[in-house]
């Protein structure tokens, strides 16, 4: 493993290198370079077997099917954010946050999150079921898709109790066991979708969604009770209502930060497919966008292990390594992101010439999107400082502007199909980077050593004057 690892550290950029090895016997970056390393090996396997899977399904459902296959997971992917109520996050921050000073606390919100997202989640699910029809005709325009969306309406349970259980894990900093039980369900699931996909089209691969995402939640739920008695919390936990209070300071503005952002992007997908050849621009779009998700996976892999390091350090009152854990993910997304940028960019027509033959003028379309994402993954830690610091509101206004950018540049450039959404969503991130650089700007620079007392007076602060 100690070859593997300096294998992987050779392959860093000199930059990159030359900082780890400034910092060279501190725990904490110890502790973040551990982590990554552990999430980037099992994300980096999954994520090249979700592109190439993607490809074989575009070539075997062609644009139109691959479309609704899109439009579907757009749909799902906005219920799970209500499903799964944010518990997720919260579980990572208070977990981490008192897994050290206070083990039965830290369990508590473990259980907290895990039944709070069981009860949300089955009732998202019941939701979705029942006025799946509706949805399909009237929202999408597309009556053909509401039996696809009520079996997808089963994931959402599934979903939202697999977020809380992953949030806990990271919140130990359990890594090495995040990174087995992803790669494990990951090899799977694509198994299990190629498999359904080649005998039974698209119907089989909705239910093989649908079943992965229960099979994802058993696995997960085993691993995470192995890793409590592992970590020396309490096996079991009472009380845990006691610890409500976060709901509303924490895990509320949370979802309303992210309402702002995937509902957003599900109303600006149904805009794409209501219009002319919408289901065929749809899929367009889907397969481009599977490259906005490849470049930011190692971002995401980065948040998984600084969340739960900036809560702990806020938590010890160390306001000087937050700014410079802040700062060295901040580097390190922009020195892997965009060499990717650039090649991708550059092998764009033959990248979408694999989708197949009538994906293949549709390359302007994947540039826009992998300049969007690398905007996302250079401001994506100041999220995970909002976070860490409780400043939910923070984000959630933010996420707002960037919502409002997103509704408005869509209805301008949506007749230009996929393109002119590609379009929209880059021109909003652009701005968004604005503020949320100036955000990072002053926190980094301006101010003084930022304490957990002093942030969570803040974030208070900001409850009292939203309420």
């Amino acid at each position: 493993m100690a070859l593997l690892k300096e294998t992987v550290l050779k392959r860093l950029p000199a930059q990159i290198r030359n900082r780890i090895s400034s910092l060279d016997g501190s725990p904490i970056v110890k502790r973040f370079a551990t982590g990554a390393f552990w999430s980037a090996i099992a994300s980096a396997i999954s994520r090249l077997l979700l592109l190439i899977t993607s490809i074989f399904l575009a070539r075997l459902l062609g644009k139109e099917a691959f479309g609704a296959l899109g439009i579907i997971q757009s749909t799902i992917a906005t219920f799970q954010l209500f499903a799964g109520f944010g518990f997720g996050v919260t579980a990572t921050k208070f977990v981490a946050e008192y897994r050290q000073k206070d083990p039965v606390k830290a369990r508590r919100f473990i259980a907290l999150s895990t039944v709070s997202s069981l009860v949300s989640g089955g009732l998202v699910s019941g939701i979705v079921f029942l006025s799946s029809g509706w949805l399909a005709t009237h929202t999408l325009r597309s009556p053909s898709l509401s039996s696809l969306l009520r079996i997808t309406s089963i994931m959402l349970l599934f979903s939202a109790l697999n977020g809380a259980q992953m949030g806990a894990l990271s919140g130990l900093e359990r890594f090495s066991s995040i990174a087995r039980l992803n790669l494990a369900t990951g090899i799977i699931s694509l198994a299990l979708i190629l498999t359904a996909g080649y005998f039974r089209g698209l119907l089989g691969i909705v239910w093989a969604l649908a079943i992965s995402a229960i099979f994802t939640a058993a696995l997960s739920h085993r691993t995470l009770a192995k890793e409590i008695i592992t970590s020396g919390l309490p096996r079991k936990s009472s009380g845990f209502h006691a610890e409500r209070s976060v709901l509303w300071r924490f895990s509320i503005p949370a979802i309303l930060a992210g309402a702002s952002v995937v509902p957003v992007n599900w109303i600006c997908n149904a805009m794409l497919v209501r219009g002319n050849d919408g289901l065929s621009q749809m899929g367009i779009f889907n397969a481009a966008n599977q490259w906005f998700s490849a470049l930011i996976f190692l971002p995401i892999v980065l948040e998984q292990v600084t969340l739960p390091m900036i809560s702990e350090r806020l938590g010890a009152n160390d306001g000087a390594w937050t700014r410079r854990l802040l700062m060295l993910s901040m580097k390190v997304n922009a020195l892997l992101v965009f060499p990717f940028l650039l090649i991708a960019s550059l092998a764009s027509p033959f990248i979408m010439r694999l989708y197949g033959t009538a994906f293949a003028d549709s390359w302007p379309t994947l540039v826009l999107i992998l300049i969007t994402a690398s905007l996302f993954s250079v401001q994506a830690p100041v999220g995970q400082l909002l976070a860490a610091a409780g400043r939910m509101w923070t984000g959630f206004w933010m996420n707002t502007a960037w919502a409002f950018v997103m509704i408005v540049s869509t209805k301008l450039f949506i007749h230009r199909g996929a393109l002119g959404l590609a379009a929209a969503r880059l021109l909003a991130y652009a701005l968004h980077s604005v503020w949320v650089f100036i955000y990072a700007y002053f926190f980094i620079v301006k101010s003084p050593i930022v304490t957990a007392q002093a942030l969570a007076e803040e974030a208070a602060a900001d409850i009292i004057q939203v309420g």
